[in-house]
């Protein structure tokens, strides 16, 4: 329990600071892509050295990239803060009441140095810039073209490159892709009925409830219930019209997508040509 606490709590804290940074940089506009390239380089090598699978480097990636296109004046930092953690206290809770009511064996954990951690995984540091660099350019993207929600082309760029290869991301945008498409259809066909604003928040904890379940099983159809979750939920914060969302989410999701398969395709080529000529030096 402690240990759980503990871990969930600077998890927590990692996520605050990450967001707090987004919205920092959108004082200084240039530094946006540089915000949310450092969250996701310091997200990525840490969550890797202590093998951490969840929340994972997505939701760190995601709320830097929500801070830069969020326009908040710096007396409001700290409520936001402030709200933020009460959300991170929620989650406490619910992990002390869940760790109670849980019955199963625990998990034996390794104990490790950063030293040592770092030996057994010696690509951290390549992948993590690659990673980073990828959401640098997502986030220049967006912002250059002036998109709505631009973080939503981070975000999907950031899926993309959750898989572990190259091949697996192939799959994974393709599954992405299809299941989006069929989020977006769906959010079609929503946009006709006129919901409550507590008829909406209702229905936006539902599709995230049935997204969490199949995200596991089937990445593909999980997609079909994220995507109108996302859209609603922009409408309920921001106030826009659903239909007006769906062409901006589409072509986030599209630049996105292909611009993490690209970067991960240029680390899989390059480093497979440095193996090839290491081994050939070798022989």
């Amino acid at each position: 329990m402690k240990y759980l606490l503990k871990r969930m709590f600077f998890i927590g804290c990692g996520l605050l600071a990450a967001f707090i940074l987004g919205i920092l940089s959108t004082y200084i506009l240039w530094t946006e892509p540089f915000a949310v390239a450092i969250a996701a380089f310091l997200s990525r090598f840490f969550l890797r050295l202590f093998h951490i699978s969840k929340p994972g480097g997505l939701f760190f990636a995601m709320l830097s990239a929500m801070g830069t296109s969020m326009s908040v004046p710096i007396t409001q930092l700290p409520v936001i803060s402030l709200f933020f953690f009460m959300g991170v206290v929620f989650a406490l809770i619910a992990a002390v009441i869940t760790k109670l009511l849980d019955r199963r064996k625990e998990l034996v954990l390794t104990q490790a140095t950063l030293k040592e951690r770092f030996e057994e995984e010696p690509l951290v540091i390549i992948d993590s810039v690659f990673y980073s660099a990828a959401l640098f350019l997502s986030v220049y993207i967006s912002h250059g073209l002036n998109l709505h929600n631009p973080y939503w082309l981070t975000l999907s760029c950031a899926s993309i490159l959750l898989a572990e290869n190259l091949e697996a991301m192939k799959h994974r945008q393709v599954q992405y892709l299809i299941g989006s498409m069929g989020g977006l259809c769906v959010s079609a066909v929503l946009s006709f009925v006129p919901f409550t604003q507590l008829q909406t928040i209702f229905l936006i904890t539902f599709l995230y409830g049935i997204a969490q379940f199949l995200v596991a099983r089937n990445y593909a159809v999980a997609n079909i219930f994220l995507n109108p979750m996302a859209l609603m939920l922009s409408t309920l914060i921001r106030g826009a019209y659903l239909m007006s969302l769906i062409e901006y989410r589409f072509l986030g999701i599209v630049l996105g997508s292909f611009i993490g398969l690209g970067v991960a395709w240029v680390m899989t080529v390059g480093l497979q040509h440095y193996l090839n000529v290491v081994r050939k030096k070798l022989q």
